[in-house]
């Protein structure tokens, strides 16, 4: 089960983003559906725990599938994923306490 706190974080993350990085909606929802990754990684942990949690993000992502389809993620999208998670973690360092 997914954290509320982080599920919260992230939502705050992606207005954040287009409100003042003015990101596209179209954007946005990738934006979105890339964290989701994150949010299901980190699970009912909170993201203050992330450097403790195992299997690592990016070993996590090799074995993660897209909703829906067949098969593992591409490089390219992997790439997309940990993009967005650098993106949302540095903002959280800046803007969030703990």
């Amino acid at each position: 089960m997914i954290d509320r706190h982080n599920w919260k974080l992230t939502k705050d993350f992606v207005r954040y983003r287009t409100q003042v990085d003015q990101l596209a909606p179209s954007s946005a929802k990738l934006e979105k559906r890339w964290l989701r990754h994150l949010l299901e990684w980190a699970d009912e942990r909170p993201f203050k725990e992330a450097p403790k949690i195992r299997p690592t993000f990016p070993q996590y992502l090799l074995t993660a599938r897209r909703e829906g389809e067949e098969g593992g993620l591409s490089e390219a999208y992997i790439k997309k994923v940990i993009g967005a998670a650098r993106r949302f973690f540095e903002w959280l360092s800046r803007h969030r306490r703990g």
